[in-house]
C-alpha cells in the first residue's frame, strides 16, 4: 500500500474518532454507545433528539466548513504562489461580515434566520471586488495579494465603524468570531449545494491548480489558459470560503493551516494531495469544535477562538521560516 494511501486512510480514521468525540461532548456529556444508539435507533428519546436535531447537523457544518475552508486555502496558496495566502486574503471574510452588520444596522427589522444568504452575498461582493483590481493584467499573484488584503483592511474597518456607532450591532460580534452554535438542518441545507459543488470541481481540476502553482511562464508552455483558470479558481474561492463564512462566521486559520500539513506529509502537485487537505481540513474543525465545549465549560467559546489559539502560533512559525515552506 501506498504511504499516500496510508496517511488518507489514517488521517479519515482520526476524523472518525472525531467525530464520536464531538458528538459526545457538550452542554453535556454522552457515553459513545449513547451516540451509536441515536444514530441508529430513532427512538424519539431525550439523547436521541439532541444528537440527531442539534449536535448531528452542527457536526456536519463543522466537517462541511472545515473542508470548504481547506479547499480554499489551498487554492488561494496555489493561484498566488504565497505560502501565507488564505481566504481572507481573498476579501471573503471582511465582506460577509460588513453586509451582515449593514444589514443589522440599517434595517432594524432584519430577519437573523437570512444571515446565511446575506452574508453570501457579502463574501461574493468582497471577491469579486479583488477580482475587479486583478483581471486582465500580468503577475496576478502579487496583484491578488496586495488588492486582497488592502480591500480586506477596508471592509473590516468599515465593519468596526458601522458596530461602533450603532448599539444594535454588537449581536452580532459573537458571529464575528466564527462561531458553530446554533446550526441547524437548515443550515446543512444552505451549506451543502455549494460545499459539494466547490470540493467536486476543486478536486477535478487540482492537476490545474499544480501547474498554475510552478509559474505563469510554464502554464503557458503547458497550453493552460491562465485568465480561464484564474476566473474558475476564483469562483470556487468565493464559493467555497463564501457560503462558510455566511453559515458559520469567519473562522480563520484553517485555510492556512491545513493545506501546509498536507504538503509536509504528501509531497507532489495538488492533484496528489488535495484529498488529505480536506481532511484535515475537517478534522481541524471537528477537534475544534470539541475543544470549544471544553476550554471553558460549562460555558461555549467560538470555534473561531480555538483555531486562533493554534493557528497563531503556526502562523508565526511560517512567518519565521517562510523561505523553507515556501520551497515544502
Amino acid at each position: 500500500m501506498k504511504k499516500e494511501t496510508i496517511i488518507i486512510i489514517a488521517t479519515f480514521i482520526i476524523l472518525i474518532i472525531g467525530i464520536f468525540i464531538n458528538l459526545s461532548f457538550a452542554s453535556s456529556i454522552m457515553s459513545f454507545k449513547t451516540i451509536f444508539h441515536a444514530l441508529i435507533h430513532n427512538d424519539h428519546s431525550k439523547d436521541t433528539l439532541i444528537i440527531r436535531t442539534v449536535r448531528l447537523p452542527r457536526l456536519l457544518v463543522a466537517i462541511m466548513v472545515g473542508v470548504s475552508l481547506a479547499l480554499a486555502g489551498a487554492i488561494m496558496q496555489g493561484i498566488t504562489r504565497n505560502a501565507l495566502a488564505s481566504p481572507q486574503t481573498f476579501g471573503i471574510n471582511a465582506g460577509a461580515s460588513l453586509v451582515l452588520v449593514a444589514a443589522l444596522v440599517f434595517f432594524p427589522d432584519y430577519n437573523g434566520n437570512q444571515s446565511a444568504y446575506i452574508g453570501f452575498i457579502g463574501a461574493i461582493l468582497g471577491g469579486v471586488i479583488v477580482y475587479t483590481f486583478i483581471y486582465g493584467h500580468e503577475n496576478n499573484q502579487v496583484r491578488l495579494a496586495l488588492a486582497g488584503m488592502t480591500i480586506h483592511l477596508l471592509l473590516s474597518s468599515v465593519t468596526e465603524v458601522l458596530i461602533l456607532m450603532n448599539e444594535n450591532a454588537t449581536d452580532i460580534l459573537y458571529w464575528l468570531t466564527g462561531s458553530l452554535n446554533g446550526k441547524d438542518w437548515d443550515s446543512v441545507e444552505v451549506l451543502l449545494p455549494w460545499f459539494v459543488i466547490g470540493t467536486i470541481i476543486t478536486i477535478m481540476l487540482a492537476r490545474h491548480l499544480t501547474v498554475i502553482s510552478l509559474g505563469d511562464d510554464l502554464a503557458t508552455s503547458l497550453g493552460v489558459y491562465k485568465k480561464l483558470i484564474y476566473i474558475v479558481f476564483g469562483l470556487m474561492v468565493i464559493i467555497l470560503a463564501g457560503s462558510s463564512v455566511s453559515v458559520a462566521g469567519p473562522i480563520g486559520f484553517v485555510g492556512l493551516i491545513a493545506p501546509h500539513i498536507s504538503k509536509r506529509l504528501i509531497r507532489g502537485g495538488y492533484e496528489r494531495h488535495i484529498i488529505l487537505t480536506a481532511l484535515i481540513g475537517a478534522v481541524l474543525l471537528v477537534y475544534s469544535d470539541a475543544l470549544s465545549h471544553i476550554i471553558a465549560y460549562p460555558y461555549e467559546s467560538p470555534v473561531g477562538i480555538v483555531t486562533a489559539l493554534i493557528g497563531g502560533p503556526f502562523f508565526l512559525y511560517l512567518c519565521k521560516n517562510g523561505r523553507s515552506v515556501q520551497k515544502g
